[in-house]
């Protein structure tokens, strides 16, 4: 993986790029030792192209844009005082603590708990017990979406992908049956990559099995 990487980044015009990226100025650390590690994370670059594609047409998003922007998807660069580990153990240790703070940053602002407000101990111990159902939920759908190889997918958030399912209705008619609303190709790709099968659900809502 490094290897691509490296392949892919002296095709760059490095010094462009890195001004772009870092514009900090760069200076040595008391410790001496500084290094500057550049990474090109292939699918981080293929998710956020898919999603600057989704927004062009809406007045602010354009193709031209895009050009502009795309090579600078999914570039990440690391400072590091550490001089032996190798730059791969490096930036898997990176991506490691960042789901950690990205699972974090979920709970916080995604699951909006500093809204309750609580100081009940009671209740506090109860929501804690319910976010670490939420994260189990939250990582094995995350886990799914990653191990896909459609990029209509692999390419989603759990958000995205929530939001996408939730555009499946069904509706009970005046005569007690069950029925779906129409959906894209698409989504029901989404629900039969994760094992529903809606029409079997129907029938057996139908028949009352």
């Amino acid at each position: 993986m490094v290897n691509a990487h490296r392949q892919y980044l002296l095709k760059l015009p490095m010094c462009i790029l890195l001004k772009k990226i870092y514009p900090i100025k760069i200076v040595k650390s008391k410790y001496g030792t500084d290094r500057i590690i550049v990474f090109k994370d292939q699918l981080m670059h293929d998710k956020l192209v898919f999603d600057y594609k989704k927004s062009i047409g809406d007045g602010v998003h354009t193709e031209e844009e895009l050009e502009r922007l795309e090579v600078q998807f999914g570039v990440i660069v690391l400072r590091t005082n550490d001089p032996q580990t190798t730059a791969y153990d490096v930036y898997v240790e990176y991506k490691e603590r960042w789901g950690i703070e990205t699972f974090y940053n979920y709970v916080k602002h995604g699951l909006e708990l500093n809204g309750l407000h609580t100081q009940d101990y009671s209740v506090q111990q109860g929501i804690g017990f319910l976010t670490v159902v939420e994260g189990q939920i939250y990582s094995e759908v995350l886990k799914k979406i990653q191990d896909s190889t459609n990029p209509y997918i692999n390419t989603m958030s759990v958000e995205q992908c929530l939001r996408i399912a939730g555009r499946l209705k069904l509706t009970q008619y005046t005569d007690n049956t069950w029925h779906q609303n129409s959906m894209k190709g698409k989504v029901n790709d989404l629900f039969t990559y994760f094992g529903v099968d809606v029409k079997k659900t129907i029938a057996e809502l139908n028949t009352g099995s």
